[in-house]
């Protein structure tokens, strides 16, 4: 008679424990790995637990947030757009969207898919791929979700790691980790000057091994704001196809950094144009503010067949379709389709995407407005300003000694990340309490701001 692990087997009691089923319940969760915290998400969390302790009293200092990367208005709070709250309503209230109770596609809403493709890289060069069987477009779990999907993708071509900049987003990092991929670092930023190391990075790129996946942001850099110009990306994209490279393209910013939508896609239209194997994950979190309803895409563009064969085209398309699919399937089988429908509508109605895009374009001013308020502030006050005028975006890197940044969250409690300032949190309100914190914090380092 079997009576179970270690029972009347003659094997000790300590070793009948470590095999009783209450121990090996509890093993179960205590086998997982310590894990740290988002360091982005985990700075909201520490702001909302100091706010609370201002609330009460039990400190005397206001906490400010500058890390966490959403745009606020004047009140602090993330404004929803008038356009895409009113097409959002219209969508939910529409009879024949109502009506469609089933799934949409596992590759996402339709009509927002190809809104997109026309949006992001122009109605007449997404017709000619279309019609080339070169273009891929499926709908992502916001900009994360997306690059997840791109990254997951690079996983099944046989790509072993991804190249990202140094420094760049910290989820591009622990994306490739974990879909198992590496995350080897090509230079781009000049940490001595503060500014974009723009040779670095094309010298980077060039020694990456052949047929490389490069990460690259085309604008509005997370989380140095700097930004190649033309020259400097045309030289980059030529060393891009002599090498056979992909480029993965983070788009997460467009509007936001005071460039029209075809300057900001610039190096990822150019990088087509040249054959360039294409990946561009967007995001519509910052630039719809839909943070919380997770919209996204993933848009895929192959290289011209060399032989021109219409047939073996479309079979890539295919291949690239059917692997997509069965990536979301096994992650969240379909995505949600309100916001996505919603967002395909402004982006297919002329007159709405006017209208969206003129209110992006009101909070790109209110971002550079805080840009402007932080350089201003520091120079009148001695500290260092490392270029940020030079950049654009809602990020930008304060050029402060490591003992500054640390103390600026412990004793000034101003959140950041790390370095990384949202220029979108400054406002002209609190323009001069946060620099007077970055002040006080050097006096009592004993440290010279120069």
């Amino acid at each position: 008679m079997t009576l179970g692990p270690g029972i009347g087997s003659g094997t000790s009691e300590g070793e009948s424990l470590r095999g009783s089923p209450d121990v090996l319940a509890q093993r179960f969760f205590r086998g997982l790995p310590n894990v740290e915290k988002d360091k982005i998400l985990s700075v909201g969390e520490r702001f909302r637990a100091a706010k609370q302790d201002f609330l009460e009293g039990r400190i005397a200092v206001e906490p400010i947030n500058l890390g966490v990367g959403t745009f606020v208005d004047d009140r602090g709070m993330v404004p929803r757009m008038i356009s895409v709250q009113t097409v959002i309503d219209a969508t939910e209230k529409d009879h024949n969207f109502r009506m469609q109770n089933g799934y949409f596609p596992i590759t996402g809403v339709p009509s927002f898919c190809r809104g997109v493709e026309n949006f992001y890289l122009g109605e007449e060069l997404a017709a000619e791929l279309r019609r080339d069987h070169r273009l891929v477009t499926v709908q992502g779990l916001g900009g994360t979700g997306a690059y997840r999907l791109g990254t997951e993708l690079a996983k099944r071509s046989g790509t072993s790691e991804i190249y990202v900049s140094d420094p760049t987003w910290g989820n591009h990092l622990n994306i490739a980790a974990d879909v198992g991929l590496g995350s080897p670092t090509y230079p781009y930023l000049d940490r001595e000057a503060y500014r974009l190391n723009a040779d670095g990075m094309r010298l980077g790129i060039a020694t990456a091994p052949a047929g490389s996946v490069i990460s690259l942001q085309p604008s509005a850099h997370n989380s140095t704001s700097f930004t190649p110009s033309r020259e400097q990306w045309d030289e980059t994209i030529e060393v891009m196809k002599d090498k056979g490279h992909t480029a993965f393209f983070d788009v997460a910013y467009a509007l936001l950094d005071g460039k029209t939508i075809s300057e900001h896609m610039y190096p990822v239209v150019k990088s087509i144009e040249e054959g360039i194997p294409v990946m561009v994950a967007v995001s519509f979190s910052k630039n719809a503010t839909l943070y919380k309803e997770r919209v996204g895409a993933l848009i895929t563009v192959m290289p011209p067949k060399l032989d021109g064969g219409a047939s073996s085209a479309k079979e890539d398309a295919e291949r690239v379709t059917n692997n997509l699919s069965a990536i979301i399937r096994r992650m969240y089988s379909s995505p949600p389709a309100l916001h996505a429908a919603a967002m395909g509508d402004i982006l297919n109605d002329g007159m709405m995407r006017g209208v969206w895009k003129s209110e992006a374009v009101e909070q790109s001013v209110t971002i550079q407005d805080g840009r402007d308020l932080f350089v201003a502030g520091s120079v009148a006050r001695g500290l260092p300003v490392g270029n940020v005028d030079k950049g654009a975006g809602m990020f930008f890197l304060g050029a402060y000694p490591d003992a500054v940044v640390g103390m600026l969250e412990t004793d000034a409690l101003l959140f950041t990340v790390g370095r990384r300032f949202n220029a979108a949190a400054i406002k002209e309100k609190n323009v001069d309490e946060i620099l007077n914190r970055v002040v006080d914090t050097y006096q009592k380092l004993g440290l010279s701001p120069a």
